[in-house]
């Protein structure tokens, strides 16, 4: 809603810009700011009034989630890692404790080792498909981090020391594969070293 009336007033005030440059003042008259200023007000409230119940919406939609402790117990056991994959190997999480809403991975911001996630999201559009991602990797790694894979290139190319699996996250991988074992593991987490 800030935004909304933030644009309103901008859009007044452009509009006035611009009818300045078109039509000019009077012969001897400055622009009269103060109509221009009260009419970008108007606009913006009218904005906001359209939407009576926009607090409302955006307070049920967007609710703050607790992470379970266990999530810091994860944490701990990253320590000493160079760098973490994040498995299961897709864009977003899903699990019971946040409800089953659909968030973006932290694991990055959480862990100071440098962590791996798929970042890649598909845009389908007029018969197409085109991922975007920031940071692009070999397709037969993403292959192998979505069967739940680490595969040895990547650990050369990346120097993959731990694994962080969301358990309760659908596509989750049950158990650590060949030359990995499970370091710690709890009801929603579980972490991985190579072995």
């Amino acid at each position: 809603a800030p935004a909304v009336v933030v644009a309103a007033l901008l859009a007044g005030v452009a509009l006035s810009w611009l009818a300045s440059r078109v039509v000019g003042p009077a012969p001897g008259e400055g622009w009269r700011w103060v109509p221009v200023a009260l009419g970008a007000v108007v606009a913006g409230s009218l904005v906001v009034t359209a939407v009576p119940d926009g607090r409302a919406l955006i307070r049920e939609g967007y609710q703050p989630v607790a992470f379970p402790a266990e999530f810091s117990e994860a944490r701990r056991a990253l320590t000493g890692a160079e760098a973490v994959v994040s498995l299961p190997w897709q864009p977003l999480r899903r699990t019971d404790w946040a409800s089953g809403a659909q968030f973006l991975d932290p694991t990055p911001r959480a862990v100071s080792a440098a962590v791996l996630v798929d970042d890649a999201l598909v845009v389908r559009r007029s018969g197409g498909e085109f991922v975007v991602t920031d940071h692009p990797m070999d397709p037969t790694w993403t292959a192998a981090l979505r069967r739940g894979e680490i595969p040895q290139a990547l650990i050369a190319a990346r120097g993959v020391t731990h694994v962080l699996v969301w358990r309760g996250s659908p596509g989750a991988p049950d158990g650590p594969p060949p030359g990995w074992c499970e370091s710690w593991r709890g009801d929603d987490f579980a972490v991985w070293v190579r072995g």
